[in-house]
């Protein structure tokens, strides 16, 4: 159950706004976590990125040391158990590629199968080339 399902309101439930990777890291009965371009260091991103998504980590996480970390799944990435697979662009301009590589390698250390999958695009990557590399861990999860 995904943390949308188990709020009543989720316009109104943190737990709905919360990022995919937290939520794997806190419920051990996931099976599959797909990961798109994501921020998995705050204090890190927080440090070199654009004023507006400064502004957003500020308003969702605040910037003290402990509510950047609580908030970053990079510290809590070895809780989690599911299949993952990380989508990154390699000359993404928001979240550094080295994010991505080194949050696919705590995930590993915890024991979750993991594939970090990289594409020769910026922060969006194209619709076409994410569903080929989703298929088979579709396949796999939901047949």
């Amino acid at each position: 159950m995904s943390a949308k399902d188990k709020c009543s309101a989720p316009e109104k439930c943190a737990a709905a706004r919360q990022p995919s990777a937290m939520v794997a890291a806190e419920d051990p009965d996931l099976r599959a976590v797909v990961l798109v371009a994501g921020i998995y260091d705050l204090a890190a991103t927080y440090q070199a990125t654009l004023p507006g998504i400064r502004r957003s980590i500020e308003r969702e996480a605040g910037i003290s040391v402990s509510a950047l970390a609580e908030r970053s799944a990079m510290y809590h990435a070895e809780n989690i158990r599911a299949e993952t697979l990380i989508l990154h662009g390699r000359l993404d301009d928001r979240v550094p590629v080295r994010q991505a590589e080194m949050f696919a390698d705590a995930v590993r250390r915890g024991g979750a199968v993991t594939l970090l999958k990289l594409f020769d695009c910026g922060h969006n990557i194209p619709l076409p080339q994410r569903r080929e590399t989703l298929r088979p861990l579709y396949d796999r999860v939901f047949s």
